[in-house]
């Protein structure tokens, strides 16, 4: 029977996995959380800061689900848990298929290093690449978890939905949390190999939506504002350093989700990153 420690258990994609291997009588499962008071027979507590628990150093498979909204806390602990466990234990790490978005054009693509989150997964990335017995998972676009499932659902809502110009050739590619939780049981028993990206389909954007959008006359990468434009081109741009971006960015999350929590839209306009990924050069 193989020892499988899941981090990040109590999140939407932690949950799929926990439900799907529990189903395998050959793995026995241990889960990590943070809550204290949510400990059970089956769950250890850990912090993510302190050193990592011994259940970890003398599991087989290590599954990190794991992600808090602070993009330095999360390099930090990948670095922390790559670094402590033993190569004899494997680790699967997820990433995202954002570390190959593009944005339209030769002279933008030329200044892209990407916002904090493509920034975040890109270090993990390279961390991850210097550790033996280790494999990583790009999902693409999740339908059915956190902001994208939030996303869609605001979409089907909303009166109207503009995209940008020229949008209507866009193609994404899409999965769900048990597509992925399949996959990593999968891994945990060297049963695929895996691709560079992992999704079920390409799909059209309206098809993903689920309605008809309208294009504006505007095709800039994030905001049909010229300023707003700039400032994010910035922000994505290698002259910003990493900890500069995720920090700035953490007060604009914070600011948004602040300006946006009782509003209700009748107008969505597609913008900032998620334009990006929904009709960036990577998605032609």
């Amino acid at each position: 029977m193989l020892n499988v420690v899941i981090l990040g258990s109590n999140g939407a994609l932690g949950r799929s996995v926990v439900e799907r291997l529990r189903k395998n009588s050959s793995l026995s499962l241990t889960l990590v959380i943070r809550d204290k008071a949510l400990i059970t027979e089956k769950t250890i507590f850990w912090d993510y800061r302190s050193c990592i628990p011994e259940q970890l150093k003398k599991a087989d498979v290590v599954v990190n689900c794991a992600r808090s909204d602070d993009f330095a806390f999360n390099v930090v602990f990948n670095r922390n848990l790559l670094r402590s466990i033993p190569c004899t234990v494997k680790l699967i790490n997820i990433s995202s298929n954002a570390v190959f978005a593009q944005p339209n054009g030769l002279l933008s693509r030329i200044f892209f290093k990407g916002d904090a989150y493509i920034r975040e997964k890109k270090l993990i990335e390279k961390y991850s690449s210097n550790r033996s017995n280790t494999s990583i998972l790009r999902p693409t676009v999740v339908i059915d978890e956190g902001g994208w499932k939030s996303f869609f659902s605001s979409c089907r809502l909303a009166n109207q939905v503009i995209a940008p110009a020229r949008g209507e050739g866009s193609r994404i590619k899409i999965t769900t949390r048990e597509h992925v939780a399949i996959t990593i049981e999968n891994c945990i028993f060297g049963n695929q190999n895996l691709p560079s990206e992992l999704f079920e389909s390409i799909e059209a954007v309206n098809a993903v939506i689920g309605r008809e959008m309208v294009y504006s006359k505007n095709s800039l990468n994030y905001f049909d504002s010229a300023i707003k434009n700039v400032l994010l081109i910035f922000l994505s741009s290698w002259i910003l350093p990493d900890r500069l971006a995720f920090m700035l960015q953490n007060v604009i999350l914070r600011r948004s989700a602040q300006a946006n929590s009782n509003v209700k839209l009748s107008t969505l306009r597609i913008d900032g990153m998620t334009r990006l990924y929904l009709f960036g050069g990577h998605t032609k």
